[in-house]
């Protein structure tokens, strides 16, 4: 088992390099839309790109469910390691930062669900900011409560959205429920942003208490 032991982070790496294969092809059509010379090579010509961002969105998903599974089922084959514990965290905010910026872009929706959208995504890369930055600087250690139900929320709100812009692409039992996936995730979301309320008040509470810790410690007698 220890031979295998690498899995959980080729899956973390996985999930970034999702995320970035995700934000190319986004970029690369936007721009090869807008520039004349490079229309005849808008990768839309040969795929269904709706699909497709559907697609590697459940498998930046599943990676981010299985990495961490089975870093914990084997842990006791070395399974759980060091590099994991801290770029897991990292590789799951790389992913959902390119889901929060791809989507305004193609979700067919009013201006002002869209401003409020990028409001929302605004606040939770702050948050996702201000806790890597405790986490990094040992002010924090596991995630509480709220931040779990935040990385739930958060992460099928985005599925969802993904699945209302390729709601065209998908099985007709899928896509005669797009206002209601699109509600769903608009519920999510608002969810995931209270989370992150209630949670990054607690982690100030947490990082205040290690400070003053460190503070008594290195204190002279």
């Amino acid at each position: 088992m220890r031979t295998l032991r690498a899995i959980p982070n080729v899956l973390t790496g996985g999930r970034v390099a999702v995320a970035m294969l995700i934000l190319f092809v986004s970029s690369w059509e936007l721009v090869a839309h807008q520039v004349d010379l490079l229309r005849p090579f808008r990768l839309s010509r040969w795929f269904d790109l709706n699909w497709w961002y559907m697609f590697l969105s459940l498998v930046g998903a599943i990676s981010d469910a299985l990495d961490g599974f089975l870093a914990r089922q084997f842990k006791e084959h070395g399974w759980e390691t060091p590099f994991g514990r801290k770029w897991d965290p990292f590789a799951d905010k790389v992913f959902m930062f390119v889901l929060m910026g791809v989507i305004p872009l193609w979700l067919d929706a009013g201006y002002e669900f869209l401003a409020g959208y990028v409001l929302l995504a605004l606040f939770i890369s702050w948050y996702s900011w201000q806790t890597s930055r405790m986490r990094w600087e040992g002010l924090i250690e596991s995630a509480n409560f709220p931040a779990k139900v935040k990385t739930f929320a958060l992460m099928f709100s985005q599925l969802l959205f993904m699945a209302h812009i390729a709601h065209e692409s998908l099985p007709k039992m899928v896509s005669k429920y797009e206002v209601a996936i699109f509600t769903v995730a608009t519920a999510l979301m608002i969810i995931a942003t209270i989370c992150c309320v209630f949670a990054i008040r607690d982690y100030y509470k947490q990082a205040g208490l290690m400070i003053r810790q460190r503070q008594n410690t290195t204190r002279p007698t």
